[in-house]
């Protein structure tokens, strides 16, 4: 695998701030500027975070979501998160994870993408 240049997991050729790795995990376009991979609302007592992977991708690529109270505090994974399929396209599926929203008043949430 190439580490280096146009084409590696962590190049951005397009300056969207989204790395190939990631465009490669979410079906997006490495060339293409991207608008945010996801959304996150507030539903009653959970959180929702919608966002769109690849098929390709399912097999190669572990998709962790983590949350955290605090972005000093650090990231981990929580329990309880529901997964949903939402929609399928040939090539894509829309995924909604609920958790409960926590009650510290604010709760962060990231999509860590990592090849297997």
């Amino acid at each position: 695998m190439n580490e280096t240049g146009p084409a590696s997991d962590q190049s951005d050729p397009d300056a969207d701030g989204i790395p190939n790795l990631v465009e490669f995990a979410l079906g997006s376009h490495p060339k293409e500027p991207t608008p945010a991979p996801g959304t996150l609302v507030r539903n009653g007592s959970t959180l929702e975070f919608t966002y769109w992977r690849s098929k390709a991708a399912l097999g190669e690529i572990a998709f962790v979501r983590e949350f955290s109270q605090s972005l000093a505090d650090g990231w981990s994974e929580v329990g309880g998160m529901v997964e949903t399929i939402l929609e399928e396209t040939t090539d894509l599926q829309k995924v909604r994870v609920t958790t409960p929203a926590g009650t510290a008043g604010r709760r962060f949430i990231r999509l860590r993408i990592t090849r297997r």
